[in-house]
């Protein structure tokens, strides 16, 4: 949410809420680094550049429905 309040005039479409879960997936996992959001004060844009860049790198799957036990 937090990035897609920060591109008010972008237009809400798939490639904006794709950049912003992969933020939120990146914000996410600064936040699993140490007990709580600690981490996130000594961020730099560039930390979490390079993250979203590997992030990108890494990733890319085809959904395949999983079945759950019941």
């Amino acid at each position: 949410m937090g990035y897609v309040a920060a591109h008010p005039d972008a237009e809400l479409d798939h490639d904006l809420l794709c950049r912003a879960m992969a933020y939120g997936t990146v914000m996410a996992s600064f936040n699993v680094e140490e007990f709580g959001v600690e981490r996130l004060t000594r961020l730099t844009s560039e930390e979490i550049s390079e993250r979203v860049a590997e992030l990108r790198r890494i990733t890319q799957f085809v959904e395949k429905p999983m079945s759950l036990r019941a």
